[in-house]
């Protein structure tokens, strides 16, 4: 599998280096995913949901991060997901963009301060703790 990245200018390809890379599969079938290039959440993004959100969040209802993770992961990205008769709920972070990681921690920080009466800062005034 080979990924490559590219500009679309006046709705022509600008760079053309996966046509190089087509070439090795002559007479093959391929299959062609084309998608717009989002960054995952960042690394600082990261640091302030694992120590800020959910350490403050655990604090608060005594449950570990890791359960917290879990619950909020639940609560808030959980899609169904039917196999035959049964319906599973299924949820990650881990693919997000930094834009949906951000909307994921604006609706904790709500939860948090309506539900729990805990205020979790946000992530410039976080920083100091992380």
């Amino acid at each position: 599998m080979a990924k490559f990245y590219a500009e679309i200018q006046d709705g022509q390809i600008k760079d053309l280096e996966y046509i190089k890379h087509l070439a090795k599969w002559n007479g093959q079938k391929v299959a062609i995913e084309v998608k717009l290039d989002r960054n995952n959440r960042s690394n600082n993004q990261n640091r302030y949901y694992h120590s800020i959100v959910l350490g403050l969040i655990s604090e608060t209802t005594g449950y570990t991060p890791e359960e917290v993770h879990e619950l909020l992961k639940a609560k808030f990205l959980s899609a169904p997901l039917r196999i035959g008769t049964e319906t599973f709920n299924i949820a990650t972070t881990t693919k997000q963009t930094t834009v949906e990681f951000e909307e994921f921690l604006r609706k904790i920080r709500q939860w948090a301060s309506i539900e729990l009466s805990c205020y979790i800062p946000l992530p410039r005034e976080g920083q100091r703790w992380i």
